[in-house]
């Protein structure tokens, strides 16, 4: 980790806690779905794009092993998106918040698609090595 991406990664990290903890007072206050879901996407979003070094941290390296468990958390991570997107969807009242979640759809899939792609170039080197 460079010293620019671990001041990210720190932000990040504030940030995730930040909304950690509006989505657990908005969820004690018995708030309607609706009112923090957007905390919701943006906070997995977020820990999606520091998962890896996230792991790296916790396994001290980069093997296949880490970067395997880093890809599927990563890949969990947009397919909650991608599912509570969709719940978003159905419950949202205005045209722009559909709009917003029909985004956070399109990068879920998105990037699901490209985590699978890696993963399953990832294998294809292994059988080459074997």
């Amino acid at each position: 980790m460079t010293k620019n991406s671990k001041l990210l990664f720190y932000i990040n990290i504030f940030v995730i806690t930040f909304l950690s903890v509006n989505i657990f007072k908005h969820y004690t206050a018995d708030a309607p779905l609706e009112d923090y879901l957007i905390y919701i996407l943006i906070a997995l979003n977020l820990f999606a794009i520091i998962v890896k070094d996230l792991v790296e941290l916790f396994y001290n390296g980069s093997t296949r092993k880490v970067l395997l468990i880093s890809d599927c958390l990563m890949m969990f991570s947009y397919l909650f998106v991608g599912i509570l997107s969709m719940v978003g969807i159905m419950i949202s009242t205005s045209t722009f918040g559909r709009i917003l979640y029909i985004a956070f759809l399109i990068i879920s899939i998105l990037f699901i698609t490209i985590t699978l792609y890696k993963l399953t170039l990832s294998d294809k080197r292994k059988h080459r090595e074997k």
